[in-house]
């Protein structure tokens, strides 16, 4: 069986913040990605240990050097700032270019919880941002 695997690079992480309409890539990104966990409680009982499983919880990141020139079709730190500062809306995309068949798709709403700048002395100025999933995550393109 061939397997298909996927480059990181051809995988970015794209933001909306008109519900939708358009996705733009975050520029000069270094690294993101999603982590998606689920949470399980556990009571002991007199019939034993009784366990349920919990809603999944799910969250996003991207880290990147901060560029003052990003494209039109990129989101640039000074967008991220604007996005956490005025509470915007915002919706993340992440999609495998590869033929139907083999898709790698997650979708969802977030809330940003987290923009951190970075500026050490003789090295680039880099952010590191945290998104927080609110809602079902989609993972049917």
């Amino acid at each position: 069986m061939a397997t298909t695997t996927l480059n990181g690079n051809d995988i970015p992480l794209k933001i909306s913040t008109d519900a939708g309409t358009t996705y733009k890539s975050v520029v000069c990104a270094t690294t993101s990605g999603i982590e998606i966990t689920r949470d399980i409680s556990e009571k002991e009982t007199k019939c034993g240990l009784l366990s349920t499983v919990g809603n999944a919880k799910w969250s996003a990141n991207v880290e990147g050097v901060v560029n003052t020139t990003p494209a039109g079709t990129e989101v640039s730190y000074e967008d991220l700032l604007g996005i956490i500062v005025n509470n915007t809306a915002t919706l993340i995309k992440v999609e495998s270019p590869v033929a139907a068949g083999t898709d790698f798709y997650i979708q969802g709403t977030v809330i940003m919880t987290g923009l951190n700048l970075s500026m050490p002395s003789g090295d680039f100025v880099e952010f590191t941002c945290t998104l927080t999933g609110s809602g079902i995550i989609d993972i049917a393109p």
